[in-house]
C-alpha cells in the first residue's frame, strides 16, 4: 500500500463512498453538510496547515481505497475526515492508513498525533487503540472522544 497526496480527480470516489448523512457524520462529524459534495470536501484544502492523503495499492495507485486528512499545529498534528472504502472494509486499511499518517506526522516534526472519534464507531475505535493511542480525560465535544498517541515514544 502506499501513501499519496489526495488530487482533486479522487473526489468524486471519496464521497461516493458516503452513502447517508449517518455516515457523513461518522466521516466529519458537523464539519460537512449532506449531501456531501466533491467541492465541500475539495474545500477543506484552504485550511491552513492541512493536508489529504489517500491509500492505494501499489498495483493501482490512481485508485483510493482509503482516504484521511492531516493538520500540523506547533509540534502536534490531528487526523481527521477518515475513511476506508466500503468494498474493502475488513482488510485492516484503515491501521494502515493510520500508520503511514503516523510516519508523515513524524516527518513533518509532530511530537503527538491527535484526533476525534465519534462515540460509537467501534470499528474506529478498536483501530486507533490496536495502533497505541489512548483516549484524553475529556473532549470539548459530547458525544465525541479525544484521543492522542505521542510520537516521540520508540
Amino acid at each position: 500500500m502506499i501513501l499519496r497526496r489526495r488530487e482533486p480527480a479522487d473526489l468524486a470516489r471519496i464521497v461516493g463512498w458516503i452513502p447517508d448523512g449517518e455516515a457523513l457524520y461518522l466521516f466529519a462529524a458537523s464539519s460537512l453538510d449532506w449531501p456531501l459534495t466533491a467541492s465541500q470536501l475539495g474545500a477543506l484544502d484552504e485550511i491552513e496547515g492541512r493536508t489529504a492523503w489517500v491509500l492505494a495499492d501499489e498495483s493501482n495507485p490512481d485508485v483510493p481505497v482509503g482516504h484521511a486528512d492531516l493538520t500540523i499545529s506547533g509540534d502536534a498534528c490531528r487526523i481527521g475526515r477518515v475513511i476506508v472504502a466500503p468494498e474493502r472494509r475488513g482488510e485492516r486499511l484503515g491501521s494502515a492508513l493510520v500508520l503511514r499518517l503516523l510516519e508523515k506526522a513524524r516527518d513533518l516534526g509532530a511530537s503527538r498525533l491527535d484526533l476525534l472519534v465519534i462515540e460509537g464507531n467501534v470499528p474506529a475505535l478498536r483501530t486507533y487503540h490496536s495502533l497505541g493511542f489512548t483516549e484524553r480525560q475529556q473532549s470539548d465535544y459530547p458525544g465525541i472522544i479525544a484521543m492522542t498517541i505521542d510520537l516521540t515514544a520508540a
